[in-house]
């Protein structure tokens, strides 16, 4: 919209300008006639207002295909996707990312914190936590997510006994928002945030979308975690925090195939990949995608966007 406004307003700015002109020009129609020099003026002042309003109308259109993520998703429907819906963030969400990033970058000292999340969800027990055998780097993680999870609403009743107890009791967090969240979303938002900040640090207009629906050429229908372009390309991430998907690993394949132009470009984020479990990597070869962990993803994104950026400026060298 801010687009919008500032093309009306330079559109407003010419016909001004261009008015007082043509009063000028009438002005010596009736008082003898103009000469060639102001008639061809009045006809530059016509062109060059036909073309700056052209340019800011350009421009603005330009911004906002960029803000509504418009170009990522004409490249979807140009790889022959049929988009169903985009998931819009909710207030809520936005204010989980914070928490989400806490998470990612502390997942492996947080996880005994998530699975008694996981346990108490499914049981509706209370969380009862003691934190004496870990260390104090493991207990400052863990009630710092914990207290972030709290302040977020996610983690009801949360108290934390200090020595000589160490130890965190919370109710169990099964409101619809902290099942979603801590079942999976907190990773995916984890990714959303460390894409956009990535791109607010380096100048980068770029604009990911999440939980794009989508039908793909042979007819399924399928959720893309999070995408984004890169250059003319696009990027694409998935989100998992169980080890229950194999079976998905031909669909990933067939998905990333058609969509990244290269594995590079298609990242399996996984919550619990460990990139010294051979087997565990095997999954990366059979899905045609880049496994990465939490801690690595945002490493992972900034040298994927600036060995895009070198190739584009390679390739316009040898242009």
């Amino acid at each position: 919209m801010d687009g919008k406004r500032q093309a009306l307003t330079r559109l407003s700015e010419i016909f001004s300008e261009a008015s007082q002109l043509f009063k000028v020009l009438a002005d010596m129609e009736e008082h003898g006639a103009p000469s060639d020099d102001l008639l061809h003026s009045e006809s530059q002042i016509r062109a060059q207002s036909n073309e700056a309003v052209s340019s800011e109308a350009s421009h603005a259109a330009s911004n906002e295909e960029r803000a509504t993520g418009g170009l990522t998703r004409k490249l979807l429907e140009e790889k022959g996707l049929v988009i169903q819906n985009i998931a819009q963030i909710p207030p809520q969400a936005e204010g989980l990312l914070t928490l989400a990033g806490v998470m990612g970058q502390k997942y492996k000292t947080i996880r005994p914190l998530l699975s008694h999340i996981k346990k108490a969800q499914s049981s509706r027990r209370s969380i009862s936590l003691d934190l004496s055998k870990f260390s104090q780097e493991t207990i400052a993680d863990i009630t710092l997510v914990a207290n972030l999870a709290n302040q977020a609403g996610l983690l009801p009743n949360y108290r934390y006994l200090k020595s000589p107890r160490y130890k965190l009791f919370a109710d169990a967090p099964v409101s619809p928002l902290a099942i979603n969240f801590f079942t999976g979303e907190w990773l995916e938002l984890f990714a959303l945030k460390a894409v956009r900040d990535f791109a607010m640090r380096a100048g980068l207009e770029i604009y990911p979308l999440s939980r794009v629906g989508v039908v793909l050429p042979n007819g399924d229908q399928f959720e893309l975690d999070l995408v984004f372009t890169l250059g003319a390309d696009l990027a694409w991430v998935e989100a998992k925090t169980g080890n229950d998907f194999e079976r998905l690993l031909p669909k990933y394949r067939a998905i990333s195939e058609l969509i990244c132009s290269s594995q590079r470009d298609a990242i399996l984020l996984w919550s619990n990949y460990d990139k010294s479990n051979s087997m565990l990597s095997a999954r990366g070869v059979l899905a045609r995608m880049t496994l990465c962990a939490p801690d690595e993803f945002p490493v992972y994104i900034s040298g994927l966007f600036t060995a895009g950026v070198q190739q584009r400026d390679d390739e316009t060298e040898l242009a």
